[in-house]
């Protein structure tokens, strides 16, 4: 097999960068053997630029044919290096350095495409718009810069003759180490390839990442580390993605400060698990308008991690199981308008996990959104989802009517501190314990033993037992000489006890559901 390389290979590019245009360009190429191997280790690319106007690698469209194409630690320095072209041999860039400005490989054919830790210092777009991927592609990017990655149709980029990207074959991989960029496009894209995993991890400072109106067929298609990490208006959309035809679908770690995150009239896979898994998401929103999930879907969380967006499903459509549990939102998640078709798991989720009161008071329609979720566990018979439903509307609900509801909520509040709204056995119990102390302290003033005045006390903690009946007959005397004021404490003692053993009962019935 032929190799090219050295000074003969630098002459050659000269050539390809004064072509006239691509048939020119290919025609010289044509010289070459078919199937030999081009080494680009010992190219002079900076002096290659000296020999443009603008200091800018521009090549013509090429036909490399199915020639390899190996670049060994090439540093192409600052300016575009703008390299379309049919390349149905392998193209392999180890340890590549790009400096400032545009690298483009837009409208290229690739059978084959290795990037191993590139690197991408300064400002620009690394730029893969109507590129077609077969075989297997590797994309390793060591260091991203502040270049933005362009795989999307979005950007007005001319090379890619308005195709949109396809990407296809057995693998495609993409990672970034590191990357201060704060735009990923893969817009209009067609994901074919069997395999797609694609780790954003290094990049931290995303504004957008658009992924929309996409299309995705494989049997495994795996995202992680998508963080939005900008402050300025940043957004995550899947909007109109297509996934019906993935076998499994994770998408692991999407997080962001603030800002939006949109998979609205996405389509998830219809014979698969769409496992989505939350970590740090900060205020903002998350909305799955109008989705639609043939198969099952499970959405998790880390577990020290804030959900502090609201989580909207309005209009969304379950035609199998959904899993929503262990969830700790902050905002209650809207299921207004939401369909249904199999189980709905919402075991051990939380509101108003690490919002404080006042933006609890301040969320809007908290009272709708809870009351949604309390018909939805009524009708997965979770009676304590629909008991906890209830109390924070309650809750939430309070004082909201002007002066006028003010009895209503001090007596809201009382239900509240006494029993929780009836789901607690122990605090009512607490405070007839309490009752009694606390009576038999004020008894004194009749009753000079100690002893006395607890049974005295406990005389009106159950006034119907027939022991208690007979504790109140022996201090008949105390009654008589203590005149009214002694029968109006008694009374109200009484009364309160009735309405705490009243809870205690309600308690029990909620919790064993008699």
């Amino acid at each position: 097999m032929s190799i090219l390389e050295g000074a003969q290979l630098q002459k050659l590019l000269k050539e390809l960068l004064a072509a006239k245009d691509s048939t020119e360009a290919t025609r010289l190429i044509g010289r070459f053997k078919t199937h030999g191997e081009i080494h680009f280790e010992s190219v002079e690319w900076i002096a290659l630029r000296e020999t443009t106007k603008d200091g800018n690698l521009v090549f013509p469209k090429i036909n490399w044919g199915g020639r390899s194409l190996v670049y060994t630690n090439c540093d192409f320095g600052d300016g575009d290096f703008i390299f379309p072209g049919i390349f149905h041999g392998p193209v392999v860039f180890h340890d590549p350095q790009f400096g400032a400005g545009l690298v483009s490989f837009a409208g290229s054919e690739f059978r084959g495409l290795q990037i191993n830790n590139g690197c991408f210092s300064k400002m620009g777009h690394l730029n893969f718009d109507g590129c077609s991927f077969s075989g297997k592609t590797r994309l390793s990017i060591k260091q991203l810069g502040n270049k933005d990655l362009i795989f999307g149709h979005s950007r007005g980029m001319t090379e890619g003759e308005g195709e949109s990207t396809k990407i296809g074959g057995d693998l495609f991989m993409l990672s970034v180490e590191a990357s201060e960029g704060q735009f990923v496009d893969f817009d209009n894209a067609q994901f074919l390839a069997k395999i797609v995993a694609m780790d954003f991890e290094g990049a931290t400072s995303l504004r957008k990442v658009e992924f929309n109106n996409t299309l995705w067929h494989g049997q495994q298609v795996q995202i992680r580390n998508l963080n939005l990490g900008s402050e300025e208006k940043p957004r995550l959309a899947f909007t109109n993605a297509d996934f019906t035809a993935v076998r499994h679908l994770s998408i692991n770690n999407i997080g962001m400060r603030q800002g939006t995150i949109i998979f609205a009239l996405a389509r998830f896979p219809s014979e698969a698990i769409s496992h989505l898994h939350f970590g740090r998401i900060g205020p903002g929103k998350v909305i799955f308008h109008h989705a639609v999930f043939p198969g099952s879907a499970e959405f998790s969380q880390d577990e020290d991690s804030p959900f502090l967006s609201e989580l909207s499903f309005k209009g969304s459509t379950f035609e199998g199981p959904l899993s929503l549990a262990d969830m700790k939102f902050g905002p209650v998640p809207d299921l207004a308008g939401t369909q249904f078709s199999k189980h709905l798991n919402l075991a051990n989720i939380e509101f108003g996990k690490g919002l404080s009161r006042g933006d609890i008071r301040q969320e809007k329609n908290r009272g709708f959104k809870l009351q949604r979720i309390k018909e939805l566990a009524e009708g997965n018979r979770d009676h304590g989802l629909a008991l906890r439903c209830h109390a924070e509307e309650m809750k939430w609900s309070r004082f909201r009517g002007g002066k006028g509801s003010w009895p209503a909520g001090v007596l809201d509040v009382m239900f509240e501190v006494s029993s929780n709204y009836g789901q607690s056995i122990w605090r009512p119990f607490f405070w007839l314990i309490f009752s009694c102390v606390f009576f038999a302290f004020i008894y004194r003033n009749w009753i000079s033993e100690t002893e006395v005045e607890l049974l005295f006390s406990f005389a009106w903690v159950l006034p119907f037992l027939p022991a208690t009946g007979f504790l109140r007959d022996s201090y008949g005397t105390v009654l008589d000489d203590g005149g009214g004021a002694l029968y109006l404490l008694t009374s109200l003692h009484g009364l309160i006890s009735f309405i705490l053993l009243f809870l205690i009962g309600l308690g029990f019935r909620n919790r064993f559901r008699i």
